[in-house]
This record gives C-alpha cells, sequence and structure tokens, in this order.
C-alpha cells in the first residue's frame, strides 16, 4: 500500500518464512505453486511473508495473484545485503528471535525441492513449465 512497514520477528508466535522475489522474476512465476502449496501446508506453523526486491510493477503483480500472505517491498535491497543473498527467489526461515534458521536458494526443484518438503513436512506440486 506504499506505507512503511516493520517486521517484528519477535511478535510472531511461529517461525517466519521470508520469500524473496520479484514482478519480473521468472522463477519465482514457475515456483509459485509451490509457493501457495507451502503456504497452505503450513498455516499455523508458519508466518509466510513476501519481500520484493522492487516496487516496479508489484501493484499489479500482485493484484493477479493473490497470495495468501502478506508481500512488502524490501527497501533498497537491504535485505539482500543484510542476509548475504544474491539472486531471487529465496526462501529464508527466521525464527521468533530473530536468528536465520535455514536459507535456500532458488526455486523449489530437485534437491531443493525434497529438502523443503522433509523439512515442513509438505508436498509440493513442482515448478510450472518454463517458456521457450
Amino acid at each position: 500500500a506504499g506505507k512503511p512497514a516493520k517486521i517484528a520477528f519477535s511478535e510472531a508466535t511461529t517461525p517466519t518464512v521470508l520469500y524473496l522475489l520479484s514482478p519480473e522474476c521468472k522463477w519465482c512465476e514457475r515456483n509459485e505453486a509451490n509457493l501457495r502449496a507451502l503456504a497452505v501446508q503450513t498455516s499455523g506453523r508458519f508466518r509466510i511473508i513476501g519481500l520484493s526486491r522492487t516496487t516496479t510493477g508489484l501493484v499489479s503483480y500482485l493484484a493477479e495473484r493473490q497470495y495468501p500472505f502478506p508481500v512488502y517491498a524490501a527497501r533498497d535491497d537491504q535485505i539482500g545485503r543484510t542476509l548475504g543473498v544474491t539472486g531471487i527467489p529465496h526462501t529464508i526461515v527466521v525464527s521468533s528471535d530473530g536468528h536465520v534458521l535455514k536459507i535456500w536458494g532458488g526455486a523449489y526443484q530437485n534437491t531443493w525441492s525434497r529438502e523443503l518438503e522433509t523439512y515442513f513436512d509438505i508436498k509440493l506440486p513442482g515448478l510450472s513449465p518454463g517458456e521457450g
């Protein structure tokens, strides 16, 4: 909504999953079904928050997708620099005391897919087909 917000991990009763994305990221688009499955299947056990690395095109992107969790725009890629994360998508699990518990880089495929399914005790549908 264009208003500043602060993510307070200590206010959450469950660990927080930060999902770094961008409206123009093709891998984020291909990973969308997996992300939705993660959000639905971990409901009540994890708090999911999306963080876009840009505001460009974000409003229409979110209007089209209607994610079942809030999505914010990170200021100046502060999250990426703070955590040493490059590229998107990235999935980061943070405890309620602010400690990073786990980081996965990239879309949920191959080894990452199996590791995420085990870590969260979920079943993922797989990636959507890519273009070209």
